[in-house]
Parts: C-alpha cells; structure tokens; sequence
C-alpha cells in the first residue's frame, strides 16, 4: 500500500485467469490487488489470459536453519526419512549444503491426501518459519550451492485443475509455493491512480491511456532483461 502511495502509479496489471463468465483467478499481484482494494480505488485493471499461456511451476524456499526446523522433523505426524520412499510422494523435501543431503517429510498414518490436505500441510510447515526467518524464493532449476546454515525446502507442483478446485472451496494458496510463468504478459503500463477513482461513466481517462497504449507497446518474442 506504502509503494503504491509512493510511486501514484499502478506499474504492471493484475494478470487473471476467467474460471467462468465474469469470475476471475488473480494469478499474479495479489499484493497490489488487495493493496488497491483497501485504499478505496474503485477500479483495478487486469490482463485477461488464457490457460494456453500459462505454466504452473513450484517455488523453492532458502531459509536460514533454527530451532523451528529441529521442531518440525520431531514432529509426529511427519515420518522424516533421509532418503525417497520408492512410490510414495513426500509433501516436502528439505536440503542442506550442496544437496548431499535431504530430509523427506511424509504421512506417517499411510493416508493418500486429497489436494486440500496436501495444502493445508504446506501451509503448517511454512507457519514454522515464515514470521522468523528471511525467505528467498527459487526456481526449480535454480540450484545453487546453499550456505551451511541455509536449507532449500521444495514444494509440490500444483496443477491449473487443483488450483481452480482449491479456489472453488475458498482456500488460498500459501505465499510462495506457486510460480506461474505467462506468455504475453503486458509490462510497465504505469496506470496513473487518478484513473482508478471514479466510476466507469465519468472517468475518460482510460480511453486516452488506451489509445496511447497502442502506438507504444512493443512485443518481444526472445528473452530479455529489463531494468525497471
């Protein structure tokens, strides 16, 4: 809320996925999405995009150890095992330094969990750390060698479908596990508040951002680096 005072702009839309007529996932900018809402503005503009440009990726957590992780594999409910159980699918795997060893937490009561349960799982082990610890996100493929004191704790990856039923039953996915990458994602529209004040009939300032849009948005199809 601070940065949107801050800076008087909205830089990037909000990015959504239409689940049905007029209902919408908010997919990317939650943050902004709420920060808007409870400062008042009566509009917020989102990028409307299909399934077909999305991929749903998991997010790593580097966190420094502590207490809270010797807590955490003492804890019964989670069978700890210092290697993979053939066939089974741990809830989440932690790593120290150099992956030369990980730490799989599994249901010691051999119970198949449903997609809800698995999240609300997730969910408790990042309460563990998340109001003690400094939390750096990384890419599955990003593996870099980890600090001593650090562990890597890696999530399950979450399809579109468990997403949309996790929605449905009005459960939110904990902050950081879920890494959507969408195509044509629309950047650095830098939507001046003002415009988001009034109501849809007396505010023609939209029309004239949209007409200036057009002669300026330029789409690149190779990777690039941008420095906002």
């Amino acid at each position: 809320m601070q940065a949107i005072k801050q800076e008087k702009i909205l830089r990037h839309p909000i990015m959504v996925l239409e689940m049905k007529k007029n209902l919408y996932l908010v997919i990317d900018g939650v943050h902004r999405y709420l920060s808007l809402k409870r400062l008042g503005y009566k509009h917020i503009p989102c990028q409307i995009v299909e399934e077909s440009q999305v991929q749903i990726h998991a997010w790593s957590h580097v966190v420094k150890k502590g207490p809270w992780l010797k807590k955490l594999i003492k804890r019964e409910e989670y069978g700890c095992q210092e290697s993979e159980i053939g066939g089974s699918n741990y809830i989440v795997r932690i790593t120290e330094k150099d992956s030369k060893k990980s730490l799989y937490l599994y249901r010691t009561d051999e119970q198949v969990l449903g997609v809800q349960q698995i999240l609300k799982v997730c969910s408790n082990i990042i309460q563990n750390y998340i109001d003690r610890e400094r939390i750096v996100r990384v890419g599955e493929l990003d593996h870099r060698i980890l600090d001593e004191n650090f562990v890597r704790i890696d999530f399950p990856r979450f399809t579109l479908s468990d997403i949309y039923r996790l929605s449905r039953a009005g459960c939110l996915m904990p902050t950081g596990i879920t890494h959507f990458l969408i195509t044509g994602r629309i950047l650095n529209l830098q939507i001046p508040l003002e415009v988001l004040k009034g109501s849809s009939d007396e505010n023609r300032g939209w029309d004239l951002l949209i007409k200036n849009w057009d002669s300026k948005l330029r789409y690149y199809s190779e990777p690039i680096y941008i420095c906002e």
